[in-house]
C-alpha cells in the first residue's frame, strides 16, 4: 500500500537521521529515546491534521 510505504520510508529516514544512543547526546537521563524525540518534535512540529471525509 502506498500510504504505508511512505510512512515507513519517513520513519526509517528520521530514525537514521536522528538515531538513539548517539554518543554526543548529553540529555539522556530520561532514556535513550528522549533526546531523539525532542529533536524529531522540533523538526516536525507539534501540529496534527485529521482528515474527515464522508462525515467519518
Amino acid at each position: 500500500m502506498l500510504i504505508f510505504s511512505v510512512r515507513t520510508d519517513f520513519e526509517s529516514y528520521f530514525n537514521e537521521m536522528v538515531s538513539e544512543n548517539a554518543p554526543y547526546y548529553k540529555h539522556t537521563f530520561e532514556g535513550v529515546d528522549d533526546m531523539p524525540a525532542h529533536i524529531k518534535a522540533s523538526l516536525l512540529g507539534a501540529s496534527i491534521q485529521i482528515p474527515i471525509t464522508n462525515e467519518n
